[in-house]
């Protein structure tokens, strides 16, 4: 990804990937395709791609996107959802630090993901108390905010981090993230588990600094 290509050339080379993964393929074909487009997503889950080149703004998207669209056909196994949730995790734990066109896929990709039966309910929740644990609050929201199952599971670790008042900056992640949780509309039940799970905390932090 680090030699200097034409970008025009590169935007067609990855338009014809996606339209070959969206065409009906035969299954054996549909295989090799996926072995092409998960190499250079493995790399990258190795930590041997860059994700600030140009280059890569372009091309790990489009991959990202193909992939979604052969999990969209519903053929998909479960081991690909996995590692596709671990990618997109991934990913979303240096939103700070890449191009917006990869933090767009991989939130695409998860939301998809959690849409799929495939992903055990047992796993929704780990995915989600693992984001709290390591102050991955945008990608707890994307989670959450799709999941009632990983809302509810992992509401009692927000509460620990609402409790950390020596920690300003992790106060404001998580009530920003909890605010996009409640601000998601496919998770309707989000406003009632918030309230009964972190809402006393809220309101203690709004008396607390209010009074500062």
């Amino acid at each position: 990804l680090g030699v200097p290509h034409s970008r025009h050339l590169i935007q067609e080379c990855c338009k014809f990937v996606e339209a070959i993964s969206a065409a009906n393929l035969s299954n054996e074909v549909e295989a090799n395709l996926l072995v092409s487009v998960l190499m250079p997503l493995d790399s990258l889950d190795k930590g041997d791609i860059e994700l600030t080149t140009e280059n890569a703004a372009i091309i790990i998207p489009s991959l990202v996107n193909s992939v979604g669209t052969i999990i969209k056909k519903g053929n998909a196994p479960d081991s690909l959802v996995n590692a596709m949730v671990h990618l997109s995790v991934g990913m979303m734990s240096r939103s700070d630090t890449i191009p917006e066109s990869l933090k767009t896929s991989a939130e695409s990709m998860l939301v998809l993901c959690l849409s799929n039966n495939s992903l055990p309910t047992a796993k929704q929740q780990a995915i989600a108390v693992e984001m709290v644990k390591n102050n991955q609050w945008k990608a707890w929201a994307v989670i959450c905010g799709q999941s009632e199952v990983a809302l509810s599971g992992s509401l009692e670790k927000a509460q620990e981090a609402l409790c950390d008042l020596d920690d300003v900056s992790r106060l404001k992640d998580t009530l920003d993230a909890i605010r996009l949780i409640m601000q998601n509309p496919a998770n309707s039940a989000a406003t009632g588990l918030v309230m009964n799970g972190v809402g006393a905390q809220v309101f203690g932090l709004l008396r607390g600094f209010g009074t500062v």
